[in-house]
């Protein structure tokens, strides 16, 4: 069996406007469009300032991941001035927390001088909570609409007229970088995987980025991505319970742009797993290093099969030289152009 895996230059290849230029322009045109949250209005021009505000990501697909580190740091390192005092968006260092509720109860008593804050502690520590927390929010409001806004646009990518252009055997088994069916609609494979999700199921889609440092900064976070945690949390609001010193928003936002790798390597294991692989043939990818921990747990999963890796320009050929020789790969392996693999013309 074939096993084909797809990048997002097998889409740009087709024509498809898949680059972030092209996510970057449906922003611009639609940039007067608003969306509504409660009390907050923030606009698709909103959303793309504050995001190259932290961010320069370039016409690579890679880079535009990449860059969305920079949001996660954002909101785990953010600050936020309240009472002309700057705090953590996380209120958990140290005393912090209690901090600011004692500000909130020193206003209170300044405001009314016979009022016990201390018989109300409780319900005054709940509102400080809640007040700050609307803080954070409305600083960091156009981070889920970014995520938004992309679902929303790769809805917008059509496939209708699109040919086949490269010559891809019926009946093998894809792993699919990309939000589009393009595999599905216009090549008609059944037995493809969405490694980050697709635009069929957008609430799988998967955008961001990975590092260890992240993980080592933010402990518990790809934990938050497993069935069993969301399952817990999923329980927890069923009964009304949440914990007092959770910030739902913070808690939900600081992960918006995390990819969970080690779930996405299990996911590569059972969809590889007793198949008869012979052949991997790797189509637009760039090789980028924030893929190679899947290409790890491909070669570990299929360590007999022959690999042939595509390239289209001189520098995916020395990423792929990079790719084999630092992960100290020992396979059975070749370097091809891409046009190798396309339809020949009569």
């Amino acid at each position: 069996m074939k096993l084909y895996i797809v990048g997002n230059g097998f889409d740009l290849s087709h024509n498809l406007k898949t680059s972030y230029t092209e996510f970057r322009l449906y922003l611009l045109e639609h940039r007067d469009e608003v969306y509504t949250d409660e009390d907050l209005i923030i606009s698709k021009g909103d959303i793309l300032r504050n995001f190259e505000r932290y961010c320069q990501p370039n016409d690579l697909w890679s880079d535009f991941e990449e860059q969305t580190e920079k949001i996660i740091s954002e909101i785990s390192e953010g600050k936020i001035i309240i009472f002309e005092e700057e705090w953590s968006c996380k209120l958990d260092i140290g005393g912090e927390r209690h901090k600011f509720i004692d500000c909130f109860k020193k206003l209170i008593k300044k405001q009314d001088s016979t009022f016990d804050t201390d018989i109300y502690h409780n319900e005054i520590q709940e509102y400080a909570l809640k007040y700050f927390n609307n803080k954070v929010r409305e600083l960091y409001i156009w981070v889920p609409y970014l995520y938004i806004s992309f679902q929303e646009w790769i809805q917008t990518i059509i496939l209708k007229n699109t040919k086949n252009i490269y010559e891809i055997d019926e009946d093998s088994s894809v792993i699919s970088f990309n939000y589009t069916n393009t595999m599905e609609d216009v090549y008609q494979q059944k037995d493809v995987l969405h490694l980050h999700g697709s635009v069929k199921n957008l609430e799988d889609v998967v955008l961001g980025f990975h590092s260890p440092e992240i993980d080592d900064k933010l402990p518990g976070l790809e934990t938050s991505f497993t069935k069993e945690f969301k399952e817990t949390q999923r329980m927890f609001a069923e009964q009304g319970s949440r914990k007092l010193n959770s910030n739902k928003f913070y808690d939900e936002n600081i992960g918006r742009f995390y990819k969970p790798v080690n779930l996405l390597k299990d996911s590569i294991e059972s969809f590889v797993k007793n198949k008869n692989i012979h052949e991997v043939i790797i189509l637009g990818h760039s090789y980028n290093k924030i893929d190679w921990v899947y290409f790890k747990e491909l070669v570990r999963c299929a360590p007999e099969a022959k690999y042939l890796f595509s390239y289209y320009s001189q520098n995916d050929k020395e990423n792929i030289n990079k790719i084999i020789l630092e992960n100290k790969f020992d396979i059975d392996c070749e370097k091809i152009h891409v046009d190798n693999f396309k339809i020949k013309k009569d």
